[in-house]
């Protein structure tokens, strides 16, 4: 049997939608597949229309987009996509609401959602979307704090690392990685394994570097203490929603 979201993918709806919460309980019910393809194209003209509010744009865009709920499947992430397309030319505001969404108060979204679904409100003014925007803000400064903490750290010691495209290689690979293994750290850059030794024991000199076991892993492994630091940061960062902490 064909699955139905298959079935309609990249088409409008032709059935009935709804919006639930996390426990299922129904928060809206969206207008009859009929009336889909009238209300986007008054969506697309409102987005279109010069407005220099661009986030207030991109929230009222955000909310319609999920009142009408044009297709079967894919609305929320379709919605967010939307929403961060507008956004983004306010350039303060580059956080993923979809990040947001992950460690916010499930309440708080919900609420908005009632606000702007049911109630006809201005979603903007809500405590949802006013504490992402303060989490937002948070989170850049947070995250760019660090960075450039790092890229001095990198800059002081610079002249003995002998800045060289292999090097640049080394370090994109802790930053996707900021824990490999000796044999990883080598399948990095083959022209440059001589060199290797060399900047593994700089680094582990200025506690750029540490070394630990790890499970499932023959020999010790490399662990970048700045990135994880940084990670950390971002889950800090991330879950503080749950508590509201802004």
């Amino acid at each position: 049997m064909l699955n139905p979201y298959l079935i309609e993918s990249g088409t409008y709806r032709s059935c009935t939608s709804v919006i639930r919460n996390i426990d299922h309980k129904i928060l809206y019910i969206a207008p009859k597949h009929t009336d889909v393809l009238e209300l986007v194209d008054d969506l697309i003209r409102y987005i279109n229309t010069p407005q220099t509010d661009q986030l207030v744009k991109a929230i009222n865009a955000y909310v319609t987009f999920l009142k009408i709920h044009p297709f079967t499947d894919g609305n929320g992430r379709t919605a967010r996509a939307l929403f961060e397309s507008i956004a983004k030319k306010e350039a303060r505001y580059f956080v993923h609401l979809s990040i947001f969404r992950l460690g916010s108060a499930p309440s708080l979204y919900d609420a908005m959602l009632n606000c702007g679904l049911n109630e006809g409100k201005t979603a903007h003014q809500s405590s949802f979307f006013k504490e992402y925007l303060s989490w937002s803000n948070l989170f850049k400064k947070e995250c760019v704090g660090h960075t450039k903490k790092c890229i001095r750290y990198l800059l002081n010691s610079i002249n003995e690392f002998e800045l060289c495209d292999g090097f640049i290689l080394f370090l994109k690979a802790f930053w996707s990685n900021p824990v490999l293994s000796y044999r990883r750290i080598l399948s990095v850059d083959l022209n440059n394994n001589k060199k290797i030794d060399k900047w593994l024991f700089l680094m582990l000199n200025k506690e750029f570097l540490s070394i630990r076991q790890a499970k499932g892993v023959k020999g010790a492994v490399f662990e970048s203490n700045f990135i994880v630091n940084f990670y950390k940061k971002i889950d800090d960062l991330v879950l503080i929603g749950k508590n509201n902490e802004f």
